[in-house]
């Protein structure tokens, strides 16, 4: 099993950032459709346009934690694999942003350790445009 953990150090402002994570439109704009709600406990699901980053998949999510303009921790659901996403921001180098993605307790929906292949540079399929 592999966790995903990537930073990427932004020239944009924390807000922007944040708004590009919690705003339904500039959320679909990089990661597809969804009905996000801002809320703790929001339930909603992500994905299922060709073309984006998430390759037609569709996930069913659910917000764990939400701390405005700092954390998004989601519960991911992708077919029959449970994992969680999480954003992490923070002052960057230079007056940005550091953002840091980590995707990890990836377990089937018994609670087994899931079998992961991923991609060979180790991103997961995840991939950053901000369009905010």
């Amino acid at each position: 099993m592999k966790d995903i953990d990537l930073a990427f150090e932004l020239e944009e402002s924390a807000g922007k950032v944040w708004r590009a994570l919690t705003t339904p439109a500039l959320l679909a704009r990089w990661l597809g459709p969804n009905d996000f709600r801002a809320e703790l406990g929001a339930k909603f699901s992500v994905g299922g346009a060709p073309g984006v980053a998430n390759d037609n998949a569709v996930a069913d999510c659910e917000v764990l934690a939400i701390e405005e303009g700092r954390l998004l921790r989601l519960g991911w659901r992708e077919g029959e694999v449970d994992s969680v996403v999480t954003f992490a921001l923070e002052p960057g180098e230079g007056g940005g942003v550091r953002l840091r993605l980590t995707h990890d307790g990836f377990v089937t929906q018994g609670g087994l350790p899931a079998p992961l292949v991923m991609d060979p540079v180790g991103t997961g399929g995840w991939r950053m445009q901000w369009a905010a």
